[in-house]
């Protein structure tokens, strides 16, 4: 056999595998087989419109669809033509002449732009010296009394141990004569031993902290209302359980003000 009848043989066997490949299969069945409608796509499907001749089906667009031009793979699409305008052209700045000698400068700093938050004010301490108040002296209380009333089972010796006073004192100043006879609700007049001078400033209130005796008692025994200020040279009479203090001192304050 020669070597051309062994090629044409092969190419016969090579050409009959490939007739029976292409041949579609029939596959045995069994009676009352009925084959599956075919199945309908809930999309839209493009469909086949007529191809030019010798040329590929070209598929048309489904009705209510649109066909929108696509440009192929690669390609770019031009842009948006942007027009530029020129810029305005700007002046050249006139050469700095300076001022002749003196000359006044024309410059006026612009005004200060108002807004709408306040600054807070600069706040300024300052410490004030304490005050010395009630610095008056104290002197006998001549030709001052008070008025007292006699109650049960007082005696003359008794009250006068009381006001810090003497018996012929109160004798003296009532008029009374021995056995010094004295009745409850019967009025005395008591001399006052000791008197305050007051200074300019002074009030009761000083008085009575200095001598240690209630506002009220010394109004009362003075006739004078509780916040009466006093006069320079008033002299206020003291009880007689008054204990002298000394003036009152008043201690430093840091008072705090806005600088304006």
């Amino acid at each position: 056999m020669t070597d051309n009848s062994a090629k044409a043989r092969v190419l016969l066997i090579a050409t009959a595998a490939l007739a029976g490949c292409a041949a579609t299969p029939v596959y045995p069945t069994h009676a009352g087989y009925a084959p599956p409608p075919p199945i309908r796509p809930r999309y839209p499907v493009l469909a086949q419109a007529s191809a030019p001749t010798g040329g590929a089906p070209v598929a048309s667009p489904a009705p209510g669809f649109e066909q929108a031009t696509q440009s192929p793979p690669g390609a770019v699409e031009p842009g948006p033509t942007i027009q530029s305008s020129p810029l305005p052209a700007v002046a050249a700045a006139p050469p700095f002449a300076a001022p002749p000698a003196g000359a006044a400068s024309a410059y006026a700093p612009p005004p200060e732009a108002s807004s709408p938050f306040r600054r807070a004010p600069t706040i300024r301490t300052r410490t004030e010296p304490g005050k010395v108040t009630a610095d008056g002296r104290v002197v006998a209380a001549t030709g001052m009394f008070r008025d007292y009333v006699v109650q049960k089972h007082d005696t003359l010796e008794a009250i006068a141990g009381d006001l810090d006073t003497t018996v012929d004192a109160l004798a003296k100043a009532n008029r009374l004569r021995k056995p010094y006879r004295i009745e409850p609700g019967q009025h005395l007049k008591a001399p006052i031993a000791k008197a305050y001078v007051a200074k300019g400033g002074d009030t009761l209130s000083d008085v009575a902290k200095r001598f240690g005796v209630s506002v009220g008692a010394l109004a009362d025994l003075n006739d004078l209302p509780s916040r009466d200020r006093l006069r320079s040279g008033d002299k206020i009479a003291l009880p007689a359980s008054f204990h002298d203090r000394g003036p009152v001192r008043e201690a430093p304050r840091i008072v705090r003000e806005p600088v304006l």
